[in-house]
């Protein structure tokens, strides 16, 4: 039977990625609680690991190991420590969530989840209103006529919807009560309005490579008998999305901004003329110039995962992260093959939908990157295979 200070923990992790969503000031709110949360684990035991985490532990420690060597001589010092803390936080973020879900199993993992989409929606559903001017203080969620809802920046926030978009055509498959389809359509249409309105084009190309990849991953590894039902959906979620294009961009706001964005804008030939600088340089820092130093000396951010760690941690801290990247991508497809849990699934398509989004955007100090990143290695080859989402399981 689960204690009542379980329970009350359970609720706390929820509250705490419930405010995942509301990142506009720094150090946030979900920050602060998520510490709080790891502390407290800490001290409670709350947490369990298992084995196989040994391996991307070094990779991760590795490549801290490879931040603080290329400190070395750095002109400033404080703005790279500051970098490097950030970094180390996010290794924490990573760290909690698969203590914690090891711990309660399957319902840690929906709290971490269920918070997770509580905080996309509420800030998709602010974000639509005050774009349409339903809500005062435009400025507050909007960034130069896009969508950023309670995000500092459009090109997080888009992305940050993704993974919620993709659960609830998942969520919407399988669902039997009304209710629930109601409320998962109700989120689909809102991230995904969301998500075009942010008017990011990483986002979109994220979402479009995810929602690919989600499908191919349900018809293949999904039982053969639910595979005419997926390709049903995926035909009839197609075309909703598209109509629903269709109707946004006959918009005037909508369709011109649209227009505005496909084209080629001035600060991409500073991003790429930043990239090609930083690489121009790199024989000259082998060991990288230094976490959060792109910025110093290209004076402009690169705006590429990929560009920043090599740029600033050299091959070898290039080379451990892209492993730990490489093995986490495995460690999900072989869950979702090995499991077929529909959250691990989930997992490889917005996994991958992200490692693209990185070529052109810096995703590192994300933080929904590093939930993500963590999710893989809550689960265990031991036990059942849980894929319904009846009784509260996702």
């Amino acid at each position: 039977m689960e204690k009542p200070n379980h329970r009350l923990f359970l609720v706390m992790i929820m509250v705490t990625f419930a405010f995942s969503g509301w990142v506009n000031v720094e150090p946030a709110l979900f920050d602060l609680l998520l510490i709080g949360l790891f502390v407290i684990a800490c001290l409670a035991r709350l947490m369990m690991f298992n084995r196989p985490l040994l391996l991307p532990l070094f990779l991760l420690w590795a490549y801290v190991l490879s931040n603080l060597w290329s400190m070395y001589g750095v002109d400033h010092f404080g703005d790279s420590f500051y970098y490097l803390a950030i970094t180390g936080y996010l290794n924490v973020l990573w760290f909690t969530i698969i203590g914690v879900t090891n711990r309660f199993g399957e319902q840690g993992r929906n709290a971490i989840i269920w918070g997770y989409v509580a905080a996309g929606v509420a800030s998709a559903v602010s974000g639509i209103a005050a774009y349409w001017g339903v809500l005062p203080l435009q400025e507050f969620f909007l960034y130069l006529g896009r969508v950023k809802g309670l995000f500092k920046d459009p090109n997080v926030f888009g992305p940050f919807l993704v993974p919620i978009a993709m659960l609830s055509i998942m969520q919407l498959i399988s669902a039997v009560k009304r209710s629930h389809q109601l409320f998962w359509l109700f989120s689909f249409l809102v991230t995904t309005v969301a998500t075009l309105l942010s008017y990011s084009r990483a986002a979109w190309m994220n979402y479009i490579v995810s929602f690919l990849l989600l499908f191919a991953l349900l018809i293949l590894i999904g039982k053969k008998k639910e595979s005419a039902r997926r390709l049903l959906y995926l035909f009839v979620g197609s075309c909703v999305t598209v109509v629903l294009l269709l109707v946004l961009l006959n918009t005037e706001t909508v369709g011109g901004m649209m227009a505005e964005r496909f084209k080629l804008q001035k600060y991409d030939e500073d991003r790429f003329a930043t990239q090609t600088n930083i690489l121009d340089h790199f024989e000259d820092y082998m060991i990288g110039v230094g976490p959060g130093q792109s910025e110093r000396l290209a004076n402009y951010a690169p705006h590429s995962l990929y560009v920043r760690v090599l740029g600033e941690n050299g091959i070898f801290g290039f080379t451990v992260l892209m492993g730990f990247l490489a093995l986490t991508l495995f460690r999900s497809f072989y869950m979702s093959i090995y499991t077929k849990h529909r959250i691990a699934i989930l997992c490889t398509a917005c996994l991958v939908g992200l490692y693209v989004n990185s070529i052109v955007i810096d995703t590192l100090h994300w933080r929904h990157f590093w939930i993500l990143l963590a999710i893989p290695w809550t689960f265990s080859t031991e036990g059942s295979r849980l894929t319904t989402s009846k009784g509260g399981t996702l």
